[in-house]
């Protein structure tokens, strides 16, 4: 898809999204929020793919590149893109009657944390961008503030549901999403069948860590059956989020895992793009699933008709920066 048919396709659904605005302005204001992580996952994983490949090196690094520093240019963008939500910090937070987690979770200190990511991420893309080489060190630093992103952007949500590794779970979602990204976009080169080996049995490893990482999560705290933390699964393991539950399973891991056990899939460009769609659709689904449930003001699923509309307007409005981006990087990598 062009970029002009995204535009469009963003314009459409921005529409609808002010439409709705009318009839729900906090449900807006949290489906916002979604569609803003929705972008700044990938942005954030390629701008750790960069800094991976920079340490490691690799063929798979030299064929993505130009298509991760094009995710990586939104990684400014997307941060600055949650500055309304600052704004709007009662809407989606509720941080009243949580004990002594008042002390971490409160609008001023949020509001300086929001600051440090914007400084840190942000400081290690223009340097990038700028022809720096931040490698080890950067991915180092990278690691521990993306751990603290995930905790105030997501987990936050539901202050009193803790989980020490979904930090851990959201950050490789960000990797596995910018590495599907990069995938898909650069799918109409058909040279170096080499390459497209090791970036699909790079996407495959993705695939499994982040499930791995997902279900050791559910597994411990099924086990651990504690009620502060077993009722964030419940919400998700009823109703319209089971059957999510399961597509995502099926179409996140067992179909693109086994997939990509085919070296027919991983040899061709066009095949593997296909994959990569799938995957990076399921991973905007199952940010949607992490996240919707929490919003109680919603009802009992958490779901909201508006939610669509923001997310693909958002998206595709991204997706259409991205393609020039992208053609960009690849002017200045010629």
């Amino acid at each position: 898809m062009t970029s002009g048919k995204l535009y469009r396709l963003s314009a459409i659904a921005a529409a609808l999204s002010i439409a709705g605005c009318i009839f729900a302005p906090q449900s807006m204001i949290q489906g916002y929020l979604i569609a803003i992580l929705a972008v700044i996952q990938p942005a954030l994983g390629c701008l750790f793919l960069v800094l991976l490949f920079q340490t490691t090196g690799g063929r798979w690094g030299k064929k993505l590149l130009p298509a991760l520093l094009a995710g990586n240019a939104f990684v400014i963008p997307s941060l600055l893109a949650l500055i309304p939500i600052l704004v709007f910090v009662p809407t989606i937070y509720h941080w009243s009657d949580v004990g002594d987690r008042a002390i971490f979770l409160n609008r001023i200190f949020y509001t300086i944390r929001w600051a440090i990511y914007f400084m840190v991420f942000g400081g290690l893309s223009f340097a990038i961008r700028k022809g720096k080489q931040p490698g080890a060190g950067g991915l180092i630093v990278f690691s521990l503030v993306g751990y603290f992103f995930a905790i105030d952007e997501v987990m936050a949500i539901d202050p009193k549901w803790y989980s020490s590794g979904f930090p851990v779970v959201f950050m490789a979602s960000a990797a596995l999403m910018a590495m599907a990204l990069a995938t898909l976009t650069i799918a109409s080169d058909e040279s170096e069948p080499l390459a497209w080996r090791d970036i699909g049995g790079l996407l495959m490893a993705m695939v499994v860590f982040w499930s791995y990482v997902a279900f050791t999560q559910f597994l411990i705290i099924w086990m651990g059956n504690l009620e502060s933390e077993i009722g964030w699964y419940v919400k998700r393991g009823t109703g319209i989020w089971l059957a999510i539950s399961i597509l995502i399973a099926v179409f996140n891991l067992f179909v693109p895992f086994f997939l990509l056990l085919a070296r027919s899939i991983k040899d061709q460009a066009r095949r593997l793009q296909k994959v990569a769609i799938l995957i990076f659709g399921c991973q905007v689904i199952y940010l949607y699933w992490l996240i919707a449930p929490s919003f109680g003001n919603r009802g009992i699923s958490g779901a909201h008709w508006i939610d669509p509309f923001i997310i693909i307007a958002v998206i595709s409005f991204s997706g259409g920066r991205f393609m020039n981006s992208y053609q960009h990087s690849i002017r200045e990598n010629i």
